[in-house]
């Protein structure tokens, strides 16, 4: 298995979700059957992924690790520069609520 550090991110408004995970095509299809079941646990994905329909959205690797603690951390850090910006700002680029890593990957755990 890989471990990677992906975004799914809103091809309409360019807003995007990060996340990290030691099984690409497990998370993208636990992904896929949340937001299409309407029960994912980010609010704001799912609600933009009901607005704009799945064909808006794209998942995509940004990066890959041999270990998952290495994932974490580069997930951390894409975060805390999201989590950096004012609030307003952050809102308009960035889906996820928490600021620390893996937070929503049940699949890793």
């Amino acid at each position: 298995m890989t471990n990677i550090v992906y975004q799914i991110k809103n091809l309409k408004t360019e807003k995007i979700y990060i996340g990290s995970s030691n099984n690409e095509r497990e998370r993208w299809l636990r992904h896929l059957n949340d937001l299409r079941k309407s029960k994912h646990h980010c609010i704001f994905l799912q609600r933009a992924y009901t607005k704009y329909g799945e064909e808006n959205f794209e998942f995509s690797v940004l990066y890959r690790f041999n270990t998952i603690k290495e994932a974490r951390e580069k997930e951390q850090e894409i975060l805390e520069s999201y989590f950096s910006l004012d609030e307003k700002n952050r809102l308009e680029k960035i889906y996820n609520l928490s600021k620390q890593a893996g937070g929503g990957d049940l699949v890793s755990y």
